[in-house]
């Protein structure tokens, strides 16, 4: 029985990617680099969304609304900025090695997807079905008097938890 291989090494992407040479076989490198390369993208992307996300929290607005917030604010420039990168990264696709080119159309897919997907629908919708728990923090946050070392907000209002 011949074993499963990868989708691009049969050679079927020669009309999305431009001609190249179909060797049977993929890199586990590229693999790894471009997941690599993405994740540390989409934690990027990840603490700057968060970050604004809190500070509205802080301003004394409730879950939903910061979270709203958070996205709105944040929305225009993370989108922006995962458009440049998978525009800029998609150009590696025009090279003539083969190695570039999958690289930019892993790293220009997974900017995508992140952008869309995960900024766009799963972050805001975890964060609103959480509720008060995206804020609990581990007793390892607070100092040996007892007190927190970031500041706390009163628990949020009934409606907003049911």
């Amino acid at each position: 029985m011949p074993q499963p291989r990868p989708w691009p090494s049969h050679g079927h992407a020669n009309g999305l990617l431009g001609q190249f040479t179909v060797t049977g076989s993929l890199d586990g490198c590229l693999l790894v680099f471009t997941l690599a390369v993405a994740c540390a993208l989409a934690i990027d992307y990840e603490v700057f969304l968060l970050g604004r996300i809190k500070e509205e929290f802080d301003q004394g607005r409730t879950n939903r609304d910061s979270v709203v917030e958070g996205i709105a604010h944040t929305g225009r420039l993370m989108t922006s900025a995962a458009a440049a990168l998978a525009l800029s990264t998609a150009a590696m696709t025009t090279a003539e090695v083969t190695t570039p080119k999958l690289v930019g159309a892993g790293i220009a897919s997974a900017a995508i997807l992140d952008a869309v997907l995960v900024r766009g629908a799963l972050v805001p919708a975890v964060m609103t079905l959480l509720g008060p728990a995206n804020w609990w923090s581990p007793r390892a946050a607070y100092r040996s008097d007892g007190t927190s070392r970031t500041p706390r907000r009163q628990a949020e209002s009934a409606s907003e938890t049911g």
